[in-house]
């Protein structure tokens, strides 16, 4: 058997396709066939015709690269839904309405993008009603955009097109 040069690969552990034809055709055993380890069980990183099979490794980590991608897409939904009900629900506290409340909503949407997340939004949050005189605490706030997190995220996850 002669000696392969990347052995980070899993088709090092097999002979080269010669080697196994040749030394079927020589022993009388049943014919090479179409694939690289016919005689050596289902492999699955064995080749056919010349093409690499798709390994079920491979599968599987296409699959998850799949999964964390839908993931982050959906944390990202549901980020930006909790920051507009959370500038919905501060604007409402700073006398805010209309357009006024959807901007305010906006801010912090653009903020949680722009800048640092939570800790930017939480920080706009915290001046914003200490600039108005709003007695709301910190724990008041934290606890109203963890709150307002898991309604988003029950929100996306259902698939609802609005937030309420």
């Amino acid at each position: 058997m002669s000696e392969r040069a990347d052995l980070h690969h899993p088709i090092w552990l097999f002979p080269p396709v010669a080697e196994i034809a040749a030394g079927s055709a020589e022993s009388g055993s049943k014919p090479y066939g179409q694939t690289a380890c016919s005689g050596l069980g289902s492999a699955p990183f064995c080749k056919t015709s010349g093409e690499a099979a798709m390994t079920t490794f491979d599968e599987r980590e296409k699959g998850y690269e799949a999964q964390l991608a839908h993931d982050e897409d959906l944390r990202f939904k549901a980020y930006v839904r909790r920051n507009r009900l959370l500038g919905l629900w501060a604007a409402e506290k700073l006398g805010k309405s209309g357009q006024a409340a959807e901007d305010y909503a906006n801010a912090l949407i653009q903020a949680h993008l722009e800048q640092n997340g939570d800790e930017t939004v939480f920080a706009k949050l915290r001046a914003d009603f200490s600039a108005a005189g709003l007695p709301d605490s910190d724990h008041q706030i934290h606890r109203e955009m963890a709150e307002l997190l898991a309604k988003a995220t029950k929100d996306v996850v259902a698939g609802t097109s609005q937030a309420h």
